[in-house]
């Protein structure tokens, strides 16, 4: 008898998880925007540069929700970072001709329910491209950056799951010596549909903190070369 209440409360317990699991998905949206979290890095307050890198963000997703939120948060973490070596720029301003500029450019801060949106073998291609582009002066800088581009792999995209993707694109101009490339920072991770929304925003926020070390590596890279030249 006890063994048979055993079975009953367990088969209970999974018709209750796997109704909730569809009530809390198929009955609302299934993409949902999150506001990544803070960058946490320590303050390179010996990383000295002068002139500044100029530093601009430019939201390109097709649904702009948040944007504010989004920008905000990655403007305040470089800016406590980097102090006075970098300053922030209008990204359709006209820059002058000896300037560093780089443009994060936001592609992705979301997360889909068992959708992936992220090819592997564009970002490759993206990343080999950003080296040739880069010309030898840049070119080891890119290569340090690209060579960590191990965020993204084949997923499986399994049931019951959102897929959360941060993706941003970093272009670097060189006014001086006329050299741009652009490189992709992408991320996924999963999160199962446990809190509903809730689980969107974790898969995205966890898909965050994986490219936010790459995108303090790139940042730290362009400012040494322009400091030590190395």
């Amino acid at each position: 008898m006890m063994q048979e209440h055993t079975k009953t409360f367990k088969g209970s317990s999974k018709l209750i998880l796997a109704l909730l699991l569809i009530f809390s998905v198929y009955g609302c949206a299934t993409n949902r925007t999150f506001i990544p979290g803070p960058i946490v890095d320590d303050a390179r307050s010996n990383l000295i540069v002068s002139p500044p890198v100029i530093v601009s963000i430019l939201d390109n997703r097709g649904n702009q929700e948040d944007k504010k939120e989004i920008i905000d948060v990655i403007k305040t973490s470089l800016t406590r970072i980097y102090g006075n070596s970098i300053s922030w720029s209008d990204p359709f301003s006209v820059m002058p001709e000896n300037s560093t500029v780089i443009q994060i450019v936001i592609k992705e801060m979301s997360s889909e329910f068992e959708i992936r949106k992220i090819s592997v073998p564009v970002i490759l291609e993206s990343n080999q491209t950003a080296i040739a582009a880069a010309g030898s002066y840049w070119g080891g800088s890119v290569a340090a950056v690209t060579s960590k581009q191990q965020t993204l792999g084949e997923l499986q995209i399994p049931q019951g799951y959102w897929i959360g993707t941060a993706w941003i694109d970093v272009k670097l101009t060189d006014n001086r010596i006329g050299k741009n490339f652009i490189i992709p920072l992408v991320a996924e991770a999963t999160e199962f549909n446990m809190l509903g929304y809730r689980s969107a925003t974790d898969a995205g926020r966890k898909a965050w903190i994986k490219i936010s070390p790459q995108l303090i590596n790139f940042f730290d890279t362009v400012l040494l070369k322009l400091r030590d030249g190395r």
